[in-house]
């Protein structure tokens, strides 16, 4: 009986563990919220007529890992002379390693017009079968043109995928950066007149809006 109340009180007092635990963790986070938001006043009291990166903070602890880790490290770069050299616009396509046919059918192509409009493209990978990183490496080797993260390739990576072409692009100058992917043909003479209408801008965004959308529910989507 006496082994029975005994592993009572050592549920109760880990119970009691857990709960201020808890609470401790959800007072540190809303103390941090209410510093944040109170930073967003001190900025503008007017929505979307600030600098968002003034509302950055990296220094908020929170007990669980981010799921966007922006730790990225690569295993296959290009060689890319960086010295006094500044490009029109650097265009990152999203591909996968089984892809080979859709990235040779680029380079066949829209990728001969390339240097004549000061542009350049790669292609952002991520980890595959052993097999196929084989020949990913060989790509890389005769193209000079992946970049691979040490991440698993997956649709579900898109956004791993994505940081890794942000992180990996610092490095580089050039005016414009271009988001496609593998499957898309692009035009890079009516681009470079694009961008030339346009001219040089801070802060600016182009895309093709889909209006109204509405999400696809169906399971088996």
């Amino acid at each position: 009986m006496q082994l029975v109340w005994k592993i009572i009180l050592v549920a109760a007092l880990i119970d009691i563990a857990i709960v201020y635990w808890s609470l401790s963790v959800d007072d540190e986070i809303a103390s941090q919220w209410a510093l944040w938001e109170q930073k967003r006043r001190d900025i503008s009291d007017y929505p979307m007529q600030f600098d968002l990166s003034l509302l950055e903070n990296p220094k908020i602890h929170l007990p669980i890992r981010p799921i966007n880790d922006q730790n990225v490290s690569f295993l296959m770069q290009p060689k890319v002379q960086i010295d006094n050299v500044s490009f029109t616009a650097l265009i990152l396509i999203k591909s996968a390693p089984q892809n080979a046919h859709n990235r040779s059918t680029l380079r066949e192509t829209w990728f001969q017009d390339l240097r004549k409009f000061n542009c350049r493209a790669y292609f952002l990978l991520g980890l595959s079968a052993h097999y196929e990183q084989e020949l990913v490496a060989q790509e890389a080797h005769r193209y000079n043109d992946i970049i691979q993260a040490n991440f698993h390739d997956h649709y579900r990576s898109l956004t791993k995928k994505l940081i890794s072409g942000l992180t990996w692009q610092k490095r580089l100058s050039f005016n414009y950066l271009i988001i496609t992917d593998d499957d898309y043909f692009v035009n890079v003479k009516n681009l470079a007149h694009y961008l030339q209408i346009i001219g040089p801008k801070e802060d600016f965004i182009s895309g093709n809006l889909i209006a109204e959308a509405k999400p696809d529910r169906d399971p088996e989507s």
